[in-house]
């Protein structure tokens, strides 16, 4: 901008309406234009000024935005006015530069009307039986308004009405309405501040996982004994908002039994030879339905939990330390004598978000669990922080919750870098159901209050992160545990063939006493490993698991006693 001296100067005003017409092939039709307008008496822009545009990727990794970038410049089309504009172009890892020149001077009270058209080849995939449609939102940072120039952004985008029912969409639309044969969804400036769009069409998801656990042999030779090795597998959830149903295709070798623990987990019980050495491998599906839309106002109040059940879910633990004074003043002024659990969960979920920040170097470093109180305090966060903070602020203000463990999917990573995860469960008793709540995903976007279909289920824990441990072994010899690997993967459908069910599994190998002193055996042994794994990593012990110990000391004892007794008599025997 230059300036002609001559009275005060008013402002430029910008305006852009930008709109995303999304196809049946997975591409997306952008009309951009930009109307410049010089409400100024004294300034103008000349002739041949440089006008720059942008042409955004959605983070898919450098060698795939590079190649959509390329197809998606093939499209451009740019005008002033209606005329065609000539560019030139730069390609970045992340984004195309358009340059060109203002055709002619933008002298006060004029304007001009650049238009942007291209088909975009990356912001909307299939993954697996949805489709995910992103578009980038404004840094946090962003300015708007100077002392020369406002801009003023609109975003409207255009579903077929042919297209899959919408199963979210992130922001929440300032307006939605039909226009011809599409369904228009509109989009706030404010709203997109430190915030990117996501729609997600269809409600139904399928997942295929390999698990394969490696197992050492303990001894060399094949002495006769043999070993136990019992694994927590993929499970059915019934929320209130999500259906997750498992189907087997392979359990190889076939398991001893397969039972549920108190939380509804599957444990599997494998018998192996001790010089056995190989692994464990499982197959199968799963599929996830998003049957309903919870809605907070519906989540009751405290007063509505029943006391008795959940006291389990109220409880302190290690890494949860619900009865530590930090915790329990934080969740007081957390709080504030709120008795909706609603208010409850959405003022602890915005304040752990502001409180920690996501650590990649916790995640790809050394990545202990660490707790609540230490999260609190500044320490490195990851998946498991923000989860343990949550829970534990949670339940030091009267609210059941219990953490879930899986798989969160995330679209916009390739199927390679998918990696483990850990979100919680808050019980609403106006469903009286859980109700999933993904706080690390509401670091990077809206809040995750509610199941979704990018979280594959493993297993929840009420007792402690630890209990149930993903893997237990009971044997004979040096019994080393490596840690399970797991494959997951969205795909369209689950394949025709033959499958077995949650049901099916648990009837094929149910549990079954072949005769009392094998169950005595097996609970003892159950019992003595549980009460084993709660002692070494401090947690706090159940009643039958004092007994145990008191059992155990009293045992103790009394082999001294008699040992003592006996060297007594064999001392005055000699003594004689």
């Amino acid at each position: 901008m230059f300036h002609r001296p001559s009275v005060a100067a008013e402002k430029f005003n910008t305006t852009i309406n930008r709109e995303y017409w999304l196809q049946g092939d997975l591409s997306v039709s952008v009309k951009e234009s930009e109307t410049v307008r010089n409400n100024t008496t004294n300034l103008y822009i000349p002739s041949g000024s440089k006008k720059s545009f942008e042409i955004l990727a959605i983070e898919l990794g450098a060698d795939k935005n590079a190649a959509i970038l390329q197809k998606t410049l093939a499209t451009v089309k740019l005008t002033y006015d209606g005329k065609p504009l000539s560019f030139s172009s730069s390609t970045e890892s992340d984004r195309v530069v358009l340059s060109a020149a203002y055709p002619y001077s933008l002298e006060p009270g004029g304007s001009i009307t650049f238009r942007l058209e291209y088909s975009h080849f990356g912001l909307m995939e299939q993954n697996g039986a949805l489709k995910d449609f992103f578009i980038n939102g404004f840094a946090k940072d962003s300015v708007f308004s100077d002392s020369s120039n406002t801009t003023t952004y609109s975003t409207d985008v255009f579903v077929p009405n042919s297209f899959e029912e919408t199963n979210f969409i992130l922001p929440a639309p300032s307006k939605q309405d039909s226009q011809g044969g599409y369904i228009r969804i509109s989009f706030s400036q404010d709203s997109l501040i430190d915030h990117y769009v996501w729609v997600q069409f269809g409600r139904t998801q399928y997942y295929k996982f390999v698990i394969s656990q490696p197992i050492k042999s303990s001894e060399r030779n094949n002495t006769g004994n043999q070993n136990r090795y019992e694994i927590i597998i993929p499970r059915d959830i019934n929320g209130a908002d999500i259906r997750q149903s498992v189907f087997y295709t392979r359990i190889s070798p076939e398991p001893e039994w397969v039972k549920q623990d108190e939380n509804g987990n599957l444990v599997a019980s494998f018998k192996l030879k001790s010089n056995f050495q190989g692994n464990i491998v499982l197959e199968g599906y799963a599929e996830i339905n998003k049957f309903q839309d919870v809605n907070m106002g519906d989540f009751g109040m405290l007063s509505d939990i029943p006391n008795s059940y959940f006291v389990p879910y109220l409880q302190a633990a290690q890494f949860w330390e619900v009865d530590d004074p930090l915790i329990q003043q934080t969740s007081t002024q957390l709080n504030d004598a709120r008795t909706n659990i609603s208010d409850i969960v959405q003022t602890t979920y915005n304040y752990v978000v502001d409180r920690i920040d996501y650590s990649d170097v916790k995640r790809f470093g050394i990545n202990e669990r660490q707790g609540a109180v230490k999260t609190l305090q500044g320490g490195a966060a990851v998946c498991m922080e923000y989860s343990d903070l949550f829970l534990t602020l949670m339940r030091a203000q009267g609210v059941p919750t219990r953490a879930a463990f899986g798989y969160g999917y995330d679209p916009k990573e390739s199927s390679d870098s998918q990696e483990s995860h850990q979100w919680v469960e808050v019980y609403a008793p106006g469903y009286d159901n859980w109700v999933s709540v993904d706080v690390t995903w509401g670091e990077n976007g809206p809040a995750l209050i509610g199941g979704d279909l990018n979280h594959f289920y493993t297993h929840v824990a009420s007792i402690s992160p630890n209990n149930p441990p993903a893997i237990t072994s009971y044997g004979f010899g040096n019994l080393e545990l490596a840690t399970s690997v797991y494959d997951i993967n969205v795909v369209p459908n689950i394949p025709s063939g033959e499958k077995l069910s949650q049901q099916t599994i648990l009837e094929k190998y149910s549990y079954k006493e072949s005769s009392l002193t094998t169950s005595l055996m097996d609970l003892t042994q159950s019992k003595l490993s549980a009460t084993y794994s709660n002692l070494i990593h401090g947690e706090q012990l159940s009643s039958d698991q004092l007994v145990i110990v008191i059992c155990l000391a009293a045992l103790s004892i009394a082999i001294v006693l008699v040992n003592f007794t006996f060297l007594k008599k064999i001392f005055l025997r000699v003594k004689k």
